[in-house]
């Protein structure tokens, strides 16, 4: 399903449609003036888009911290004269809320993981890329020359300080937490292949400990649908989530034999402490499971 329509002039569709099983919002926003044909600036590792012929020559801004984020695709130099300094800022500062931009020949694209329906939000995503079109067409227009007009110095400005503005401040967090997990990879904002990205290199393996309320425990015995062969007791969780992002989470651990929690489990109802090792996670449900985990009573 598509919806189409005109935002501060300019044309935009929101599509809805599935990617490795995760719903997810594609919204496309067109410039006004089209860039040279074949120019795509993409998240690195991921494939270029355009609704028009992409370049096959890759190219480098020289910005190391952009060019870290995104790949680039142009057939000469030249055609990359509008990606100067305020671009690469006002792109890269988009990119930490929306990790599935696109910029091609003559739109924007921003992927967000999510069936986005509420009109609020949509309306936000809108702004920001419209805000960014803008600045590429203010660029655009000032030519090679390095000249300025007074409006589009001013159009320059107004798109980069909303687009700071739209950033949401990341609060430093113990990369142990489990909340810290769900901040990073539950987000509904981020694209679905980030999020498979971030669990599978970031996160899978790695020790985090938190704080839940037991909902049942039982022995692992034979097959056990999550854990499969493991041996040891399983404990289901209930786990408070950032409000925003994802209110409760629910942790399923996997106890070994020999862990104090096995020989004597909390009944449920319980609060307690919880370590153990993420083996698998499912941002959509709100699902986290733990392997070789421990827990004990809270005070």
């Amino acid at each position: 399903m598509a919806i189409t329509g005109t935002h501060k002039g300019h044309t935009y569709s929101v599509s809805y449609a599935t990617d490795n099983d995760w719903p997810v919002t594609s919204v496309r926003v067109t410039l006004r003036k089209a860039l040279p044909a074949g120019v795509a600036i993409h998240p690195r590792d991921a494939t270029p888009w355009s609704s028009g012929r992409i370049s096959p020559r890759s190219a480098a801004t020289g910005d190391g911290s952009f060019d870290n984020r995104f790949g680039v695709r142009a057939d000469r130099p030249a055609d990359l004269r509008f990606l100067g300094p305020e671009v690469r800022g006002a792109l890269q500062s988009a990119y930490d809320d929306h990790p599935g931009l696109w910029l091609g020949h003559d739109g924007l694209v921003c992927v967000e993981r999510g069936h986005i329906r509420d009109k609020g939000r949509l309306l936000e995503l809108l702004d920001e890329l419209v805000q960014l079109a803008a600045l590429v067409a203010a660029t655009t227009d000032g030519g090679g020359t390095g000249r300025r007009t007074e409006a589009g110095a001013a159009r320059r400005a107004e798109a980069s300080e909303a687009v700071e503005a739209a950033r949401a401040p990341s609060p430093p967090a113990d990369p142990g937490d489990l909340q810290a997990f769900i901040r990073a990879c539950f987000d509904r904002r981020v694209a679905s292949y980030e999020v498979n990205r971030r669990i599978k290199q970031e996160w899978l393996g790695r020790t985090v400990h938190g704080r839940g309320r037991v909902v049942q425990g039982m022995p692992l015995g034979g097959h056990d649908f999550d854990f499969a062969d493991l041996k040891g007791h399983r404990f289901d969780l209930q786990v408070a989530g950032p409000e925003e992002l994802a209110p409760l989470v629910r942790v399923r651990l996997q106890v070994e034999p020999s862990g104090r929690a096995a020989a004597e489990p909390p009944p449920p109802g319980q609060t307690v402490r919880f370590e153990g090792r993420i083996a698998d996670a499912n941002p959509l449900l709100c699902v986290v499971q733990l392997v070789s985990a421990d827990l004990s009573a809270a005070p």
